[in-house]
């Protein structure tokens, strides 16, 4: 599918960057969309394509404001490889700081795997990390079947002469990041962007570490986030890292970091960790993405963000040419030029309130310990007064009491009941969505 938009349409959304408005504690929203220049009728159809889709979430930006926001955008849902991206930023402040030097091997670094690297090898560097060009074709934590499928033969392309979309690098970089910083990944997160940026709901106990020691020493880093918080992520980018008169990551690094260095195929590229465009009429536009259908879009000439959610907890995927072809349609609705003072509102997230019960602190302690589930073996720990259910393979979740033995487990949306067994063992005995 390729966007095509006349020289009209592009001038028709030109904008001065430094004017960009950031949200602050709560995004705001257009109270009309036609004062934003945007068609109803043609939202309205937008919204038929996307509730055919099975989305779970949507927002569309423009100049800081949210034009439209569908599905529950409050929900944090799994980011997968969105967590390269993220890094990306974090590297980004590394090198602005002067407080790492990308063209450091990983040699030098010490790094090696459960197949010892070869001498070619370690003199891959942080950047060909970064741009999934070091020639390393080792197995990797959390590779979908796909990309075992397509990864080359060893030792068949030296560093910085191939690009291959390998998990073995991405780890790799988070391994290095903590080495180099002494520091966790997602509570460093949280302190470099999500408290900045006022996200609304991220915390850093909404990211794992994901071992496969069979395969790789080096864990994935697998984050959870809300799609409204993703689009804060995105609304920096587009300010060319800039939050409330704070430089969060420098703009020469956002101009860095999403130039294209490899050809990633259809037309499209590969920089730090973002993917940039394959479409002419676009040539500024890059994402992140994950697979299912989660995508963070950027289209600095449009002043504009998006962002895509779909429920792979449960299997759900969105194909990426569906999601382009939505964004098409919410591109194509704005006809006009904005008023020169839209009406603005503060906007109302629709949530629906849980339903709780208090647990006095002896019977939070009853449910602490190992469970044995049909999957996998979980954990309930307690975490600052409140449980959380541990899945090595997803990560922690507050769970919240909402009936005698039952729980409800936060964005995986289950109720988990507890009880004893035949034998009178303490077990989970259901699992309902």
């Amino acid at each position: 599918m390729r966007f095509r938009i006349s020289i009209f349409f592009v001038v028709l959304f030109s904008f001065n960057l430094l004017l960009a408005q950031n949200p602050q504690n709560v995004w705001q929203q257009y109270k009309i969309p036609e004062e934003a220049g945007w068609s109803s009728a043609k939202l309205n159809e937008a919204k038929k394509l996307y509730d055919s889709l099975g989305s779970a979430a949507y927002m569309l930006i423009y100049d800081g404001n949210v034009v439209v926001s569908w599905g529950d955008i409050t929900r944090r849902f799994m980011c997968h490889s969105i967590r390269k991206s993220f890094l990306s930023a974090m590297y980004g402040i590394l090198a602005d700081r002067n407080a790492i030097n990308l063209e450091k091997t990983i040699g030098e670094s010490q790094i090696n795997d459960n197949l010892p690297l070869t001498e070619t090898e370690k003199s891959a560097s942080i950047r060909d990390l970064l741009k999934a060009r070091s020639g390393i074709y080792l197995p990797a934590a959390y590779e979908t079947p796909r990309m075992k499928e397509l990864r080359p033969k060893r030792s068949s392309h030296a560093p910085n002469t191939f690009w291959y979309y390998n998990n073995w690098d991405f780890n790799v970089l988070g391994t290095i990041y903590q080495r180099e910083t002494g520091k966790d990944i997602f509570q460093d997160f949280q302190k470099l962007f999500a408290a900045p940026l006022q996200m609304e709901d991220y915390r850093e106990t909404d990211g794992y570490y994901h071992i496969e020691p069979e395969h790789s020493i080096h864990p994935a880093y697998p984050f959870r986030m809300s799609a409204r918080d993703m689009a804060r992520f995105g609304q920096l980018f587009l300010q060319q890292g800039r939050w409330n008169d704070e430089q969060i990551v420098s703009a020469a690094w956002v101009k860095e970091s999403t130039t294209s260095y490899s050809n990633a195929g259809n037309g499209g590229g590969y920089s730090y960790l973002w993917w940039t465009n394959g479409y002419p009429a676009l040539p500024d536009f890059y994402t992140a993405r994950g697979a299912g259908g989660h995508v963070i879009g950027v289209i600095p000439s449009l002043n504009v963000v998006f962002v895509h959610r779909a429920d792979t907890y449960i299997g759900k995927r969105v194909e990426y040419e569906q999601i382009f072809r939505l964004t098409k349609m919410m591109l194509d609705a704005r006809v006009s030029q904005a008023k020169r003072q839209p009406s603005i509102v503060a906007f109302q997230a629709t949530t629906t309130p849980l339903q709780t019960i208090s647990l006095p602190e002896d019977r939070r302690a009853e449910y602490i310990g190992s469970y044995q589930t049909s999957d996998s073996p979980v954990q309930i720990v307690d975490h600052a007064g409140s449980l959380m259910l541990v899945m090595h393979t997803r990560g922690r979740f507050a769970i919240s009491p909402v009936a005698d033995g039952k729980f409800f487990v936060e964005d995986l949306f289950l109720t988990i009941t507890i009880g004893a067994d035949s034998t009178g063992r303490q077990t989970i005995l259901s699992i309902q969505r």
